[in-house]
């Protein structure tokens, strides 16, 4: 007679036993997640002051005399601007930064960066370095691209005494403007009758074809008078006797 088979049981107690103790464990896990709650952020502080105007620097000193806990950094540069007179009144600490620095006048543009922490956070004022570069490029193209010379008409307009008709304004500045002109924009022109004085404001390249017109026109000048004197010499001596040889 053949034995039976044996048959292998699960162990049911051990599985049992295996997964509450995996329960537990997540449940203490749970547990210590609701037990550490995230870092809460500090209560924003609340300024209210009213500036009277004055720099950058002297806004942050009444920041600091009105809320004596603010972190508050400035770099030199940014300390020079001109901030006007503002009132705020019970704003944020940011808020109230923020807007000195919206409002500020000066050569360099200014903002603030906040440096968050355990503790109270910092506010860094700092100069927009970029924007200033930019400024600074914009400036000297500006200044590259504008001129102004002043010349006299006094020698081509008004009578001399050889004669010679003088030059009509009108065509002394259209002269001028035809041969100043650049892609189609003529250069400023402004002329002071009783002076004799002409005016002229545009680019670099405008200002010296102006000068090149008016030195052709001098020069023109004083080349129909030469001929004109040249012209005259015969009959002033008319009377006289050649003398012979």
């Amino acid at each position: 007679m053949r034995d039976a088979p044996t048959r292998f049981l699960p162990r049911r107690p051990f599985v049992a036993a295996c997964l509450s103790s995996a329960l537990s464990l997540a449940a203490q896990d749970g547990r210590d997640a609701v037990a550490a709650p995230a870092r809460e952020r500090p209560a924003p502080m609340i300024v209210s002051l009213a500036f009277p105007g004055g720099t950058l620097g002297q806004f942050v000193a009444a920041v600091r005399q009105a809320q004596p806990d603010a972190n508050i950094v400035v770099v030199p540069l940014a300390a020079e601007v001109v901030v006007p007179p503002m009132e705020v009144r019970r704003t944020g600490l940011e808020q109230a930064l923020e807007s000195a620095c919206l409002v500020a006048d000066g050569p360099h543009e200014v903002r603030v960066k906040e440096f968050a922490g355990p503790g109270q956070p910092v506010y860094t004022i700092l100069v927009n370095t970029s924007r200033r570069a930019e400024g600074q490029a914009r400036n000297a193209a500006t200044a590259a691209a504008a001129a102004q010379r002043v010349f006299s008409l006094n020698e081509l307009t008004r009578p001399r005494g050889d004669g010679l008709d003088p030059l009509p304004v009108a065509t002394i500045l259209s002269a001028v403007e035809l041969a100043a002109g650049e892609d189609g924009k003529a250069p400023l022109l402004r002329y002071h009758a009783d002076s004799g004085l002409l005016l002229v404001r545009g680019t670099p390249a405008q200002v010296s074809h102006a000068i090149e017109a008016l030195d052709v026109l001098h020069r023109d000048f004083e080349a129909r008078a030469a001929r004109q004197r040249a012209d005259r010499t015969p009959t002033d001596h008319a009377g006289e006797t050649p003398r012979s040889r």
